[in-house]
């Protein structure tokens, strides 16, 4: 035992080195993560590849490989219920096309988030071999997520709902009321848990815990994806619209898996809306 103690002592100077470069090494994988997505933006290869590492060394302490397994088959599932909606509608215009697969879901890792920002983004390891492009809709398991902002071969940088220039064409659950949704990074302090309803009349009867959920009206989400719920109303008839506020159904503090959403019809229903602008 004396033995052992004299040899720790030493080498008691590579120990406390070792100790400090450790500790080094994790606080450069916890403060500066965030500061980072800011590069990806003229390097999404490289940075997102440092981001895949970190996230590598993380994930064995997590049940990482169990939940990828079960986003996996629920990619699978979401993917079959959009398009079993689009073929309902379908179907009582044209039984020809019926078997419309409009939507395509592809799971994604995130490996880079931010939610303390007025302007936040998420990075995901798929990219353009996986079908990814600007504009499509990223969802969780629960609602709502962000759009794709830009993408390179592997990885993708999305604007996250808590972003000050996304909204979100929504509707009301219960009676299909329209309205939009929007994160207020000003008002809410930062507060990455709740959201503004916009352009709700006073006329509309709204009660707390309505259901709020996209209208489809648009090709980033498809319908009928959880937005949240009515958390608070002020009604006032003199003004012209409502003060909502909803707690959103998305925890963005916990990502981990996303779906991005292609909607086949973007393209062509894109151009059909330009063109009427133009005319």
């Amino acid at each position: 035992m004396h033995e052992l103690f004299l040899f720790i002592y030493n080498i008691r100077v590579v120990l406390l080195f070792v100790f400090l470069e450790l500790i080094a090494g994790y606080l450069v994988v916890k403060q500066n993560s965030y500061q980072r997505y800011s590069y990806l933006s003229s390097s999404n290869r490289i940075a997102g590849n440092i981001y895949e590492v970190t996230s590598e060394i993380v994930e064995p302490f997590t049940l990482g490989e169990k939940v990828e397994e079960l986003t996996l088959a629920n990619k699978e599932l979401k993917e079959k219920l959009f398009n079993a909606k689009v073929s309902q509608k379908m179907v009582s215009l044209d039984p020809a096309d019926s078997l419309t697969q409009r939507y395509k879901v592809t799971n994604a890792k995130v490996i880079n988030n931010s939610v303390l920002a007025s302007n936040n983004f998420l990075t995901l390891a798929v990219g353009a071999k996986d079908g990814i492009t600007p504009g499509m809709g990223v969802i969780s398991d629960d609602g709502i997520v962000g759009r794709v902002k830009s993408v390179s071969k592997n990885f993708s940088t999305v604007y996250s709902f808590l972003h000050s220039s996304i909204t979100v064409s929504s509707q009301l659950s219960k009676d299909s009321t329209l309205c939009t949704t929007k994160w207020n990074s000003e008002g809410t302090h930062n507060n990455y848990s709740v959201a503004n309803l916009l352009y709700l009349p006073p006329h509309v009867k709204l009660e707390i815990g309505d259901s709020v959920i996209t209208s489809g009206y648009n090709s980033v989400y498809p319908e009928g994806i959880t937005i949240g719920k009515v958390k608070s109303i002020d009604s006032d008839p003199s003004k012209r619209y409502q003060t909502v506020t909803i707690d959103l159904a998305t925890d963005f503090s916990k990502l981990k898996f996303v779906y991005v959403v292609g909607d086949d019809f973007r393209k062509e229903i894109r151009e059909l809306e330009t063109s009427n602008v133009v005319n």
